[in-house]
């Protein structure tokens, strides 16, 4: 969101988006390198890279404020976002590209909820039934994969509610509102960083690096810097799509960059065995998945229409009688601009809990 209450422009939403999207992609390719075709040995030291290398740009870059109070604020948030990221990173090493998606769709179960519990908003049952669909197929393919890791698919489910959380957490935090996206993602990336370090040096990986080969390859350096800056680039196109747009927004963006991904990981990394089963599975996830983003997008142009018509009819309401508002007119006028999203499937934001949005997107980068 912009400032105050006022949407963001198409034109920034859809940037956002994309921004968020791209950056994703590239940062899974270069990750899943690391791990599968370098073989390289340590989550724990990736994400300990990743965070130092963006916590070293964004202070140059921001120059944000290094204030103990504000670090206590941001701390919740840091600690979610530190868990998030090695739960992707040891997912993403563990299972192969589709099925890592398939399981990742769980995060929009998961939004959901919090979406219920934090704005009162229910969905559609069109919604749902394309999120039982997508999780069905998810399920199904998750039952019918051979190469079947407990490790890996509890650090993917670990990274769902990592992800889901961190995304609703960053609207409402004070350091978020304090620091802006630049500034939050240094402070995230500083306390993560320092905790990975600290970890590193206590769980045993250091000796396994030490003995890893490929660190003098011209490749593999490559791969490890695109790693990182890609790190740097999701981390903070996620917290710019998320101001921008919203979290359910987010995550449908999410399950269209994972359609893509589906199709590239199957072929480009080896470790994706065949199965029939398994790709029914993974083919009913993903029409689950487009079902869902369809009707959000659909539900999405509703309601802006109907903001749209509602701003376009203000000067009409002032010359009515004051019998309108005393009716309820514009009650349900602010209630609509306060969160009351009435969509094509019929869902309804049922409070006005959007307001607590008010200030905090202003400082997207």
């Amino acid at each position: 969101m912009t400032s105050g209450d006022r949407p963001a422009p198409v034109a920034a939403k859809l940037g956002a988006a994309a921004y968020y999207g791209l950056s994703s992609m590239l940062v899974q390719s270069a990750t899943k390198a690391l791990f599968t075709s370098y073989g390289f040995p340590s989550h724990v030291a990736m994400a300990a890279a990743q965070m130092a290398f963006t916590a070293t740009v964004m202070y140059l870059v921001v120059r944000p404020p290094l204030s103990l109070e504000i670090a206590r604020e941001a701390l919740p948030v840091s600690a979610v976002y530190t868990v998030n990221i090695l739960s992707g990173l040891v997912g993403t090493g563990g299972l192969s590209v589709p099925m890592f998606i398939a399981l990742r769709r769980f995060t929009v179960v998961v939004s959901l909820v919090l979406e219920y519990f934090v704005y009162k908003k229910t969905r559609s049952r069109a919604s749902m039934a394309a999120v039982l669909l997508m999780v069905a197929g998810s399920l199904y393919a998750a039952l019918t994969d051979l190469t079947f890791d407990a490790f890996g698919y509890a650090a993917v489910m670990v990274n769902n509610v990592c992800s889901s959380s961190f995304m609703f957490m960053v609207k409402y935090n004070a350091a978020s509102k304090k620091l802006g996206t630049n500034g939050l993602l240094f402070y995230n990336s500083l306390m993560g960083g320092v905790s990975m370090l600290t970890l590193l040096f206590l769980n045993g990986d250091l000796e396994r690096l030490r003995v890893f080969p490929n660190f003098s390859g011209a490749l593999f350096a490559l791969t490890f810097l695109c790693a990182n800056v890609m790190g740097l680039l999701v981390n903070h196109s996620l917290l710019v799509c998320t101001k921008v747009n919203d979290p359910i927004a987010t995550s449908v963006v999410g399950s269209f960059k994972n359609m893509i991904m589906t199709i590239i990981g199957a072929f480009a990394f080896g470790d994706f065995v065949y199965s029939a089963y398994n790709v029914i599975g993974l083919s009913v996830s993903m029409c689950g998945a487009i079902w869902y983003a369809t009707l959000g997008a659909l539900s999405k142009a509703k309601a802006d229409q109907g903001k749209r018509e509602e701003g376009g009819g203000g000067q009409e309401m002032v010359a009515r009688p004051q019998r309108d508002e005393e009716a309820g007119v514009g009650g349900e006028r602010d209630a609509l601009l306060s969160g009351r999203d009435t969509s094509a499937g019929g869902e309804k934001l049922t409070t006005g809990a959007h307001r607590g949005n008010k200030g905090t997107g202003g400082a997207s980068s």
